[in-house]
């Protein structure tokens, strides 16, 4: 495959998964609204458009045309660059993510382009802790640039709050990268071709919780929305923000709830694997769309399971988030870790192979 040919796929790749993950976005706010309207028995969007399908568009357009109001004391680059920064490293996420198996057709191109991700990195599990260590960043610098005491508490909060959860979160996937024997999320994602993770490894459903309510503070939803909590901070790091600027935090929040949904789906639920032990008998050319579909509903499902975890629980204290952190999440992930290198290497030794 020539350079042009690989570049114009890349940027064809790289403009498809812009648009879909913004319109997914844009959407995700009404389907949290609806999954909301029936838990507290309550009537959700239904006034712009059919069934209330435009109240996205409806709220994009109301933002677009909100006065833009920047305070007098504020540094004007760093209030600019921080929600920037938010929604990109929101994209960065996702450009790792496996959605499917080999596309039909592209088997033996080069394996860069042949897959349903925009990156086939072999160290794509390091990747994605780079992008969750510099998206702290757009909080930090948002909460420091507006000059609010408010949103300055709101920014200091990420930066704690992110040393409380991330060693627990990174060893919570550990076994999962042990049992592939890869950094590669395809790998990662192939070795569950008999088993999800979460049934799979020793402790699994200990380790899918701990990454889940992990991933719920790395994408500041609620109960661990510590860093907005607008009893205490007013509206917390985006305090100072209107018109765009809050919307592209908001637009970060929300496309950061469907990544931390795909990422676990991806190291826990199988990815594009379909149920464990049942074969469709589905023809070749169509199991890579079939992955896809999969892929989405798992997503979906996980969102909604976020979604009602938001809405149902209490925001716990700021010290009670990062006890849990540093008390509760950090040795169940490090027992975790260990039982999973223990028995891996008695399967070893005994020749059974734990991991399959």
């Amino acid at each position: 495959m020539s350079f042009w040919l690989a570049l114009l796929i890349a940027m064809a790749k790289l403009l498809v998964l812009m648009a879909l993950f913004l319109a997914a976005t844009a959407y995700n706010t009404l389907y949290e609204r609806r999954v909301v309207a029936p838990i507290q028995q309550r009537i959700g969007p239904n006034r712009a458009g059919p069934w209330g399908l435009l109240q996205p568009i409806a709220d994009a357009v109301k933002l677009f045309f909100k006065e833009d109001i920047v305070t007098a004391r504020s540094e004007k680059f760093l209030y600019l660059l921080a929600p920037i920064i938010a929604v990109s490293c929101a994209l960065l996420y996702i450009v790792a993510v496996p959605f499917g198996p080999e596309i039909p057709g592209l088997q033996n191109a080069p394996s860069a382009w042949n897959k349903f991700s925009m990156l086939d990195l072999n160290v794509a599990v390091l990747y994605t802790f780079a992008v969750s260590s510099l998206a702290v960043y757009g909080v930090l610098l948002g909460g420091w640039a507006g000059n609010s005491k408010y949103s300055l508490l709101g920014g200091m909060r990420s930066g704690a709050q992110m040393i409380s959860y991330e060693i627990a979160m990174g060893l919570s996937i550990m076994p999962a990268v042990m049992s592939a024997g890869s950094l590669s999320l395809h790998d990662i994602v192939a070795a569950q071709h008999d088993m999800w993770n979460v049934l799979r490894l020793p402790w699994g459903p200990v380790g899918f919780f701990i990454f889940m309510m992990a991933m719920l503070a790395e994408a500041n939803r609620a109960p661990f929305d510590l860093v907005e909590a607008e009893q205490e901070l007013v509206g917390g790091y985006h305090t100072e923000y209107s018109s765009m600027k809050f919307g592209a935090f908001f637009v970060a929040e929300y496309g950061n709830l469907i990544t931390v949904s795909a990422l676990i789906v991806t190291f826990y639920l199988g990815g594009w694997q379909g149920l464990p032990f049942i074969n469709l008998g589905l023809p070749a050319w169509l199991s890579p769309w079939l992955g896809l579909v999969w892929f989405g509903l798992k997503t979906l499902i996980l969102v909604a399971a976020l979604i009602w975890i938001r809405w149902t629980f209490p925001r716990p204290r700021y010290d009670q988030l990062m006890g849990y952190g540093w008390k509760i999440f950090f040795p169940l992930a490090l027992a975790n870790l260990f039982v999973a290198g223990l028995l891996m290497y008695v399967g070893q030794r005994l020749g059974i192979g734990y991991f399959g």
